[in-house]
């Protein structure tokens, strides 16, 4: 199926997981010979480079939400409506809860049929948004998941039909990740291009400081874990979120200045994955999280919380360990005993690079899925 006009709407093209597959959808649209728009509701495009020679056209719709609740949503529904209308569609395709709303409605305008997508479980929203969003969701066609946890969730959340919503689980690109993993043969890191010294164990955690990634009850579980192994270091990636002032003082306040980092914007994110020990992703919410993904396919054991899509990539006991959510004392057993069998780690490492073949092989099948809705 070709030649198709798709309209994919999202807030933004920000450094998060959501962005990431729209610009994987709409790479895979265009390279099958679709026609595709995006539009945004943001100017921030941090995947820019990969959509640089893609033949899209790109819209950004800016509106200051000081413009009052009702108001802001009126305007974004009537310029959205306006340059989906002139670009004249076969299919409206959007992510996440805003764009959703602002893409059910249009559709309902402008008669077009609506595919709307949520990739994400608890996702913070007032009363008045929640039932918005009932009404109005019921005005699409069909709602994608990518993983059954939020599949579930949007069905008792939004109450959206099941009968309506297909999963269609995120992808990765195994090349990406085909690189050997630098470590020494106990385990430790014996390179520094990650900022870690020689001989060091690095706990990874790749996630934006948001509140519901958890990474306070990691820095909670820290000191626990450096009594047993004060050679172990543990950096936080991300971006965005809000929070990056206020776990700085806690890691401040806990002494744990020696053992911890931040950092933002790193130019490459495959040097971190390869000369980590463990990653861990200590989430409260989860809807299928790309790190966790990117951290088995370098063939690393991974720590998470028992939530979400976190269950659908960890396997307990065979690539990892799943732990209860808001436990840091769960979190240092689970990676103490990682860190204490270079065996043990070896094997969940080797389990987790072959499960991920599961996620990769629908790669290129996930624009095939995707068009079959389109159909």
């Amino acid at each position: 199926m070709k030649n198709l006009r798709i309209s994919c709407v999202i807030q933004s093209l920000g450094p998060g997981g959501s962005e990431r597959q729209m610009v994987n959808l709409v790479k895979g649209l265009t390279q099958k010979g679709n026609q595709c728009q995006l539009i945004l509701f943001s100017k921030k495009i941090h995947y820019r480079p990969e959509l640089e020679n893609l033949p899209i056209v790109v819209k950004s719709i800016q509106i200051s939400s000081e413009t009052g609740y009702l108001n802001f949503h009126l305007k974004l529904i009537k310029e959205a409506t306006k340059r989906i209308s002139l670009f004249r569609p076969n299919i409206i395709q959007s992510f996440l809860p805003l764009p959703n709303l602002v893409s059910a409605l249009c559709g309902k305008l402008t008669k077009i049929p609506v595919i709307i997508s949520e990739r994400n479980v608890d996702t913070p929203m007032t009363n008045l948004g929640r039932w918005l969003r009932i009404f109005f969701y019921r005005f699409s066609n069909l709602m994608t998941c990518n993983s059954e946890a939020v599949k579930e969730w949007s069905n008792r959340f939004y109450r959206f039909p099941l009968e309506k919503i297909q999963v269609v689980p995120n992808g990765i690109d195994l090349k990406k990740f085909s690189g050997m993993r630098n470590l020494s043969p106990s385990g430790t890191s014996p390179r520094t291009s990650s900022g870690t010294s020689s001989g060091t164990y690095l706990i990874l955690t790749v996630a934006s400081f948001k509140p519901q990634k958890g990474h306070k009850y990691l820095l909670a579980a820290l000191p626990g874990i450096i009594r047993n192994f004060p050679q172990v270091r543990c950096i936080f990636l991300g971006e965005g979120g809000g929070q990056k002032a206020e776990l700085e003082k806690l890691v401040k306040s806990l002494n744990l200045s020696e053992f911890v980092s931040f950092k933002e914007k790193v130019g490459n994110l495959e040097n971190f994955y390869q000369e980590a020990t463990v990653f861990c992703l200590p989430s409260l919410a989860e809807g299928m999280p790309n790190a966790v993904m990117e951290a088995m396919a370098h063939g690393l054991p991974v720590v998470a919380t028992k939530v979400g899509g976190n269950q659908e990539l960890v396997v307990n006991n065979h690539t990892g360990f799943l732990v209860p959510p808001i436990d840091p004392t769960s979190l240092t057993l689970a990676i103490n005993r990682l860190l204490e069998n270079p065996i043990l780690r070896r094997t969940f490492g080797e389990n987790a690079k072959e499960h991920t073949v599961r996620f990769t092989e629908i790669l290129p099948e996930l624009f095939l899925d995707s068009e079959r809705i389109f159909e």
